[in-house]
């Protein structure tokens, strides 16, 4: 297969097989390779290449055990979250994200998602008035912003 132009299908193609190839040298140095295709147009295609120690963890894993005790985060990964009353798996954590940090799993199909990290028990309190309120609002009344 020659490749003309790269469009979407084309990158959905080509990472699988550039992966396979990165194999002999994964296998060789004890790491694991991820191959993510970064952005495309007609004439080229660029790729990011992620190199973890295979000790079985992900990168989001490892930034979940890493920001979890930061942000007061009691869950763990593997724990089950509800999102608009759907069950999902937390996966890891994502710092660059702003707004949506939790990486789940969604349980029903295994659909990967950004949640935000309301979606937390450990980040749900109550006010004295009974109103559900998160720890990032709580912070915001005590400094009286």
């Amino acid at each position: 297969m020659k490749i003309k132009n790269f469009d979407l299908p084309t990158t959905k193609v080509i990472t699988p097989k550039l992966t396979a190839a990165l194999d002999a040298v994964s296998k060789e140095l004890g790491v694991k390779v991820e191959l993510v295709c970064k952005s495309y147009d007609k004439m080229h295609a660029q790729f990011k290449l992620i190199v973890n120690v295979d000790d079985g963890m992900t990168l989001a894993e490892r930034d979940f055990i890493h920001y979890a005790p930061m942000y007061g985060i009691t869950e763990k990964v593997g724990d089950i979250v509800l999102s608009r009353d759907k069950p999902f798996r937390i996966i890891g954590f994502k710092p660059s994200s702003r707004r949506y940090q939790i990486v789940a799993v969604r349980v029903s199909d295994g659909q990967t998602f950004l949640l935000s990290m309301n979606v937390l028990p450990s980040q749900i309190e109550e006010n004295a008035a009974g109103n559900v309120i998160t720890n990032k609002d709580a912070s915001m009344l005590v400094a009286g912003k």
